[in-house]
């Protein structure tokens, strides 16, 4: 049952991390990236590029609390996983 929660944890940090690194990827090769918001706005990189690049870093930093819980869930998840091994084996 724990070994559901562990992998569960790491499929919803898995979803949070390719939600921000997909658009970050996105805009690294065609040069436009949208603003986050009720009305989203194109920001084109030969046009501002200091903006451009300061949503793209804010892009990337969205990128490190799915990427701890994906971590997270998958350690937690062998862990159980190593438990029920151990107390299977004896």
């Amino acid at each position: 049952m724990w070994t559901l929660a562990g992998v569960g944890a790491a499929l919803a940090g898995l979803f949070l991390m390719f939600r921000s690194l997909l658009p970050w990827l996105e805009a690294r090769r065609s040069g436009v990236i949208r603003t986050q918001g009720l009305h989203p706005q194109r920001v084109e990189r030969e046009v501002e590029p200091e903006r451009f690049e300061a949503l793209c870093r804010g892009r990337l930093s969205g990128v490190w609390p799915g990427a701890a819980m994906f971590l997270g869930g998958s350690l937690f998840a062998l862990m159980q996983v190593a438990a029920i091994a151990s107390v299977s084996a004896q």
